[in-house]
This record gives structure tokens, C-alpha cells and sequence, in this order.
């Protein structure tokens, strides 16, 4: 498949591939890609969360915490 770029997005490709970070265009994409894919997801689990505080599924955060604390090691005096 070819795509003809827009020149800003000709030239985003071309300041990610001089750093030297990635070997060429492809990598670029797979980057961005992944990136958009992590960028969505946290969004659905926000989502998620608003969702559920609407719903009533809440908790107090001093019962979170403690549970958090104990289940993680991390002594309450932090």
C-alpha cells in the first residue's frame, strides 16, 4: 500500500527517524500505533471507572488504601 504524506506529516517522520531511534519509517508507524493503542485503552479503563462511580460501585479510599498497603507491603506510617 503507498500513501502520499502530508508535508507535515513528512516532515514528523522525518524528525523521529534523524534521532536515530528508529531504522525507518515502519518503526515509526508500529510506534505510533502502539502508542495510539495504550492512548485508548487507558481512556476505555477512565471510562470504566466513571462508569462505575456513577453506578454506585465506589468504595471509601481509607478502606482501599489499607487493603492496598497490606496487600503491597507498604507500612502505613509512609
Amino acid at each position: 500500500m503507498s500513501y502520499q504524506l502530508p508535508a507535515d506529516l513528512e516532515h514528523g517522520f522525518a524528525a523521529h527517524l534523524s534521532t536515530g531511534r528508529y531504522p525507518d519509517m515502519e518503526a515509526v508507524l508500529r510506534q505510533a500505533l502502539a502508542s495510539l493503542d495504550a492512548r485508548e485503552q487507558e481512556i476505555a479503563a477512565i471510562q470504566e471507572g466513571i462508569d462505575d462511580m456513577n453506578a454506585g460501585r465506589v468504595r471509601p479510599l481509607r478502606e482501599f488504601d489499607r487493603e492496598f498497603r497490606i496487600a503491597n507491603g507498604i507500612p502505613f506510617d509512609v
